[in-house]
C-alpha cells in the first residue's frame, strides 16, 4: 500500500476496526492495478466497510458529500437514520449525532474520500476530483445502489449516472475506463471480483451506458451467487425495490 495514502486517523480506525470485524480475504484481485474504478453493491454499509477494511491496495472511495464537513454530516446523520428511519426526536437524536458527526466527517477526510454530491451541479467537481485521481493511477470504489439500505446479497437496482465518468476520464486521456465488478460476501468471508468491463470506440455514449450498466448489475449478481449468497425467502423483498 502507497506510504500515508490514508491519514492517521483512518490507519488506526482500520487497525482497531479490523480487531473484531469479520476478516475477509481478497481473491482473485491483483493488487498492482492502476487507474480502475471498482463498483459493488452498498448492503447496508457492508459492502464499503468489509472491502475497506480488508482489501489492501490503496483506494479511493465516492462518499457522500454531506459526510465531508461536521455541520453537514451531523444533519444527515439525524435526518436519516435516527428521525426518518428509527422515529427518534430531532432533539434526542442530535445528543447521540453531534459528536458522531465529528468522528466521521475526519475519518472520511482522513480515508482520502471522493465528495458525492449528488444531485446538485457541482457533481462536475466529482468527476474531476475522481479523473485527477485516475491520471495519477489511483483507482476509485463505487456503491452505486438506488436503495443503499438494501441488505440482500443480490444488488438491486444501480444508478447509471456514474458512468458519466468515463466521459470525463476520456475527454482528458483519450482512453476508456476500466470498471470491474467487486463483490464482498458474508458467508464466505472473502472478496471477489468479476471481469473488466469497458465502453466501446464508435458507440453512443447512452447506448453503451446502459450495456455497460447492464453488465456490471448482472456481474455482481453473479458474483453473490457463485459464493452461495443467492435468493433466499428473506430478501426477496429487498431485491424487489
Amino acid at each position: 500500500m502507497k506510504d500515508q495514502f490514508y491519514g492517521k486517523s483512518y490507519r488506526v480506525f482500520r487497525t482497531i476496526t479490523r480487531l473484531f470485524y469479520p476478516s475477509y480475504q481478497p481473491e482473485n484481485t491483483d493488487t498492482d492495478t492502476h487507474s480502475v474504478v471498482y463498483v459493488s453493491h452498498h448492503e447496508h454499509f457492508r459492502g464499503p466497510l468489509s472491502i475497506m477494511l480488508w482489501t489492501e491496495k490503496p483506494i479511493h472511495i465516492w462518499a457522500l458529500s454531506a459526510f465531508y464537513e461536521q455541520p453537514t454530516c451531523c444533519k444527515q446523520i439525524v435526518q436519516y437514520p435516527f428521525v426518518k428511519r428509527f422515529g427518534w426526536n430531532e432533539k434526542a437524536a442530535l445528543i447521540i449525532c453531534l459528536p458522531l458527526s465529528y468522528i466521521i466527517s475526519a475519518l472520511v477526510r482522513s480515508a482520502n474520500a471522493i465528495p458525492v454530491y449528488r444531485g446538485s451541479r457541482e457533481i462536475v467537481k466529482t468527476f474531476r476530483q475522481s479523473v485527477d485521481a485516475l491520471s495519477k493511477g489511483d483507482n476509485i470504489l463505487i456503491f452505486p445502489d438506488v436503495h443503499y439500505d438494501n441488505r440482500s446479497p443480490i444488488i438491486g437496482e444501480i444508478d447509471p449516472g456514474f458512468l458519466h465518468l468515463e466521459k470525463y476520464y476520456y475527454r482528458k486521456t483519450k482512453k476508456h475506463l476500466t470498471f470491474i465488478p467487486v463483490y464482498a460476501s458474508k458467508s464466505q468471508k472473502k472478496i471477489v471480483q468479476g471481469k473488466p468491463i469497458a465502453f466501446q470506440d464508435g458507440v453512443d455514449f447512452k447506448i453503451e451506458q446502459e450495456r455497460v450498466k447492464e453488465a456490471l448489475h448482472s456481474s455482481l449478481i453473479q458474483l453473490a451467487t457463485a459464493c452461495g449468497d443467492g435468493l433466499s425467502n428473506d430478501c426477496r423483498k429487498d431485491v424487489a425495490k
